[in-house]
């Protein structure tokens, strides 16, 4: 075992041979199958994992030479950083390799996922549910997501944005292994995820990237400053005078310009950010609904729940149940 894997006080999973890790798979509706080069040599793997919010943070080793395969995964995408050993990952047909400094792999739902791994491999991992994406798309663009969002598999880490991302996963692992309790600030935690998560969208080519674009550059100004504005207030008691005042025009020609933008006026893409928020502490394992609602500036808890019900299909209770449920590997 190598002295430093990341994330080493929050192990979730030590295998002692590739039945075992199958089995642990299984128990998280992720059915993998996993064939080792020699099975007359030892076989090790360890799996430590955090929660940021909505996202999981991993660290992955094994003492073996594997293959680890799926069918199709269906629900989540997997941004993997290889930091000893590299490998290679298939994404249906698609072979990339995954070399620590230089590439990464980033999986999507719809595809079936094999990983030749060889031993002593260690690799960070981020992964995401597909719900997840789908809000932080929304949450970027005002729209609803038409169809699945699917990444290019392979990505350069030397530099640029995958460079970007693999340092700030690394940055968060070492922030983890130096105080846990960072953990516990939930306001920090998910602060993490939302960079991870826009940095993804906004920067690594993808199928809705084009609309990411076009809604950047048809974009006027004031409707920008508008955004930002209320991006960061969102919590806070806004009006719509405030936010007019900070885009630098009236009021009516912000209505008009960002509703031609967005599909929406300033204070309907303001309740659907607070709620967007609300998910996401609903999803990171929050207190109370109570709670979740006064934080995000709801306080009227029966419109609320109604609201939230309308934009998620699920009351604000189950999606809080839901969370308390769901653990997950990979």
């Amino acid at each position: 075992m190598p002295q430093t894997i990341p994330l080493s006080g929050h192990c979730v999973l030590q295998a002692t041979s590739p039945d075992e890790l199958q089995q642990a798979y299984r128990s998280i509706n992720t059915p993998i199958s996993v064939t080792p080069a020699d099975r007359s040599q030892p076989f090790a793997c360890i799996i430590n994992a955090v929660d940021l919010g909505p996202l999981q943070l991993a660290a992955h080793w094994a003492q073996a030479d594997l293959v680890a395969s799926t069918e199709s995964v269906e629900d989540s995408y997997a941004l993997t950083v290889p930091l000893a050993a590299g490998g290679e990952i298939t994404h249906g047909h698609t072979r990339v390799p995954v070399i620590a400094g230089v590439s990464g792999s980033l999986s999507s739902p719809g595809f079936g996922v094999t990983s030749r791994l060889p031993s002593g491999h260690i690799a960070l991992e981020i992964v995401a549910r597909r719900a997840t994406l789908d809000e932080a798309l929304t949450a970027l663009t005002g729209l609803k997501a038409r169809s699945t969002v699917r990444f290019a598999p392979a990505i350069a880490l030397a530099d640029g944005p995958g460079g970007a991302l693999a340092r700030l996963m690394a940055f968060i692992a070492a922030e983890v292994d130096h105080d846990a309790a960072l953990l516990s600030a939930r306001h920090v935690t998910t602060r993490y995820a939302e960079l991870l998560l826009f940095n993804m969208l906004s920067h690594l080519p993808h199928s809705h990237s084009q609309q990411l674009r076009d809604i950047h550059f048809a974009e006027a100004p004031y409707v920008r400053r508008a955004l930002e504005y209320i991006e960061a207030h969102a919590a806070e008691d806004v009006t719509l005078a405030q936010i007019a005042q900070a885009s630098g025009i009236g009021v009516r020609a912000l209505q008009l310009g960002f509703r031609k933008a967005r599909g929406c006026s300033p204070m309907e893409f303001l309740r659907a950010r607070r709620l967007e928020m609300a998910r996401v502490r609903l999803l990171a394992g929050a207190a109370s609904v109570t709670e979740v609602a006064y934080a995000c500036n709801f306080w009227h808890l029966g419109r609320f729940s109604a609201s939230y019900r309308d934009r998620y299909g699920e009351h604000p209770t189950e999606t809080l149940r839901r969370r308390g449920r769901g653990a997950h590997l990979s």
